[in-house]
Parts: structure tokens; C-alpha cells; sequence
């Protein structure tokens, strides 16, 4: 009797869970939208992406929520049409209490612009390319120059990361001139000179020679002393006035 008993406690348990969802799901789908909120997880860091121009996009694509009941809001599709930026990397659309609809927004971290050809747009931390936004500037290296679409994604975006692994170096080279792929010319932020580095092979050897230059000899004879600073012989730096 005891054992029957149990069943009979946990058969009951049971029925009412799955009622208790049942009625639970139909009272959530009949539940009417009254607010779609959009957050983007990263806007601290950077802004190329709107709040404002992300619910244009859903709006224009018929997709706005608001006075739908849930059970007629297609998640899915709005988190595609989303997907859709390519200054956007990822979405998550759900439902909260209280009738409101919420979307994160995860943007794509640009770490390179390319200036070239009549093109301009960014590359971004994976190696794809990005197309410019103009919602805020970003402080980054330029690249300049005849510059292929699969250069910039490959040994530009190399050298880029590059760049960002040491501090310095990320806030000292402004901009990047690219007279072809073996002749690579740097200009920094500070001092007058230009830096010859060839093509971008070993560079931890090339900027290990420039940082020697810059604590031993710039710190004594000022930085504003040579025009050039060509990084490309081996076991030397030289330097022209």
C-alpha cells in the first residue's frame, strides 16, 4: 500500500506540473507586447550600432512587436533580420514579463580601417571585413595605399593584432602605407619620422630593434632627429637624417 501510494503522489505531482505549464504557456502566448526594449551589451566600448537604426530595421521588415500577442511575434525572424548588419555579431531576441519583448546586441570589434581604392571599411577582430559606421568614430590604425581585399584580411589583419598585443605600440602607429606587400611604411604618432619595415615578417624582431632605438637613442638625442628609421636589415636599424 505504501509503494502504491508513492506512485500515486508522484503520478499526481506530475499531472500538475504539466497542467500548470499548459495553462501557464497559453496565458504567456495570449499575453500582448507593450514594450520591445534593445541593449547593446558592448555600447561602452564602442557604438556602431544604434538602438535607434536596429529598430528601423525591424520595423521596416514588418517585425515590430509591440501590440502582437506573444504567440504571433516571430523571435527568429527578427533575430534575422538583425544578423543581417555586418557591424553586429550576435543576437539574442526573448520574452520578459510584463508583456516586453528584449533584444541583445553583441557588436563586431572593428581593429583596422582600410583606406584604398575607393574603398573604405573595417577589419574586424576575426579577420572579416566590416563596412564603415558612421554612428561613432573609432580610434584606430589606418591602412593606406593599393591594398587587395585578401592582404587586408590576411597579413594586415595579422599585423593589426599584432599591434593590439602590445599597448604601445597600438597607440604609436597611426597610420599604415602600403606601396605593395614587400614594402610596408609606417607613420607613427610621435616624432617626425617615417619607419621602413618591408614586408610584415618577423615583427617581433623589426619593433625589438625600433623599441632599442627609441629607450637607448631617442631618449638622448630628442625624436625629432632622423626623418626615417628603416627596420628592414638584419641585426641593425638605419637611420637617415
Amino acid at each position: 500500500m505504501k509503494q502504491i501510494l508513492r506512485i500515486l503522489i508522484v503520478v499526481f505531482i506530475f499531472s500538475y506540473v504539466i497542467v500548470t505549464l499548459v495553462f501557464a504557456n497559453k496565458h504567456i502566448d495570449t499575453t500582448i507586447c507593450n514594450d520591445f526594449r534593445i541593449e547593446l551589451k558592448d555600447s561602452s566600448r564602442m557604438h556602431l550600432v544604434s538602438t535607434s537604426e536596429a529598430k528601423r530595421i525591424i520595423k521596416t521588415k514588418g517585425l515590430n512587436p509591440v501590440g502582437k500577442s506573444f504567440s504571433n511575434i516571430n523571435i527568429d525572424a527578427i533575430e534575422r533580420s538583425l544578423r543581417d548588419m555586418k557591424q553586429i555579431k550576435n543576437v539574442s531576441c526573448y520574452r520578459l514579463a510584463g508583456g516586453v519583448i528584449q533584444v541583445d546586441i553583441s557588436q563586431r570589434t572593428p581593429i583596422l580601417r582600410i583606406i584604398s581604392n575607393n574603398s573604405n571599411y573595417f577589419i574586424d577582430s576575426e579577420g572579416n571585413d566590416m563596412p564603415v559606421s558612421y554612428v561613432q568614430s573609432v580610434y584606430l590604425p589606418v591602412a593606406t595605399g593599393n591594398i587587395e581585399k585578401k592582404y587586408a584580411t590576411t597579413d594586415l589583419y595579422n599585423f593589426a593584432l599584432f599591434l593590439q598585443d602590445n599597448e604601445f605600440w597600438n597607440a604609436q602607429i597611426e597610420q599604415i602605407v602600403v606601396h605593395d606587400s614587400t614594402n610596408v611604411e609606417l607613420i607613427p604618432r610621435i616624432g617626425n619620422h617615417t619607419i621602413l619595415v618591408g614586408d610584415l615578417n618577423n615583427l617581433d624582431n623589426k619593433f625589438n630593434k625600433l623599441m632599442k632605438l627609441y629607450e637607448d637613442g631617442f631618449s638622448k638625442i630628442g625624436w625629432n632627429k632622423y626623418r626615417s628609421i628603416d627596420l628592414r636589415y638584419k641585426n641593425q636599424v638605419v637611420c637617415s637624417k
